[in-house]
């Protein structure tokens, strides 16, 4: 029954859903999507060498324009969060953020490449919803890693018994 009413609600909702796409993505009707995220790699190619390296810190007001090209909030908020870190952090500290992301789930490999798709979308680092995410995703993995813990136990236990 669920799922039929998916079907429905899809198939009523289709044309204003398509609308939408239309004049934001192929008419560019209020902005460009794309573009508005592409200008940061402009301010990366301007910034020089130093920036890059260590970072040129958050965006703690997003109305005031930022870095060498004079960003808004928007152009780098909007953007994954590699690049926000990027921007915020430079090379040293995206690589030490994603090394301590590493070392923190370095048991399960599968969890880290997860949680770093799940990094492929906007969160500022700023923000409560990225530290949730990660807050979340360790205690999820702290949970499959007692769980796994105990069935090993129970397994052994279980063994222990038959012989």
């Amino acid at each position: 029954m669920a799922k039929i009413a998916i079907i429905i609600g899809v198939i009523l909702f289709f044309p204003l859903g398509y609308t939408v796409f239309e004049n934001r993505v192929i008419n560019s009707v209020d902005y460009n999507a794309v573009e508005s995220r592409m200008v940061i790699f402009e301010e990366f190619k301007q910034r020089g060498g130093i920036k890059n390296i260590f970072g040129s810190g958050f965006l703690w007001y997003e109305k005031q324009p930022i870095g060498d090209t004079g960003l808004r909030g928007y152009h780098t908020r909007d953007t994954s969060t590699f690049v926000y870190l990027f921007f915020a952090a430079g090379v040293l500290g995206t690589v030490l953020i994603i090394l301590g992301i590493y070392l923190m789930f370095k048991q399960k490999i599968a969890y880290f490449n997860a949680f770093m798709v799940i990094l492929l979308f906007k969160f500022s680092i700023l923000s409560a919803a990225f530290w949730l995410a990660l807050i979340f995703f360790c205690a999820f993995y702290k949970l499959a890693l007692q769980e796994e813990d105990s069935n090993e136990w129970q397994g052994s236990f279980q063994i222990k018994s038959e012989a």
